[in-house]
């Protein structure tokens, strides 16, 4: 079985609580893209761009992951009629 932990992290400032926890530190890359689909996410010079923190704490790994790429995960219900608005062509 495999676990994972997932941590939205919003602001400037859950972005130190993940430093403080250990689980990621944005200050370590210049570039924070999403794992997923590349998409820029974390702290710019403009502002923070929300995302995801996907843990193994067990591997002791964790790396980060879109909001929209988490969608599935952390809103199911929400997603599933976004996705079926889209598959209708309403968006």
């Amino acid at each position: 079985m495999m676990t994972y932990e997932v941590i939205i992290v919003q602001t400037v400032e859950d972005s130190r609580r993940a430093e403080l926890y250990g689980l990621y530190d944005f200050r370590a890359a210049n570039a924070h893209e999403c794992e997923n689909c590349s998409m820029i996410i974390g702290p710019t010079p403009e502002e923070f761009l929300p995302c995801v923190i996907v843990a193994d704490l067990d591997n002791e790994e964790a790396w980060t992951i879109c909001t929209d790429c988490a969608m599935a995960t952390i809103a199911p219900g929400f997603w599933r009629q976004h996705r079926a608005r889209l598959e209708e062509g309403e968006e």
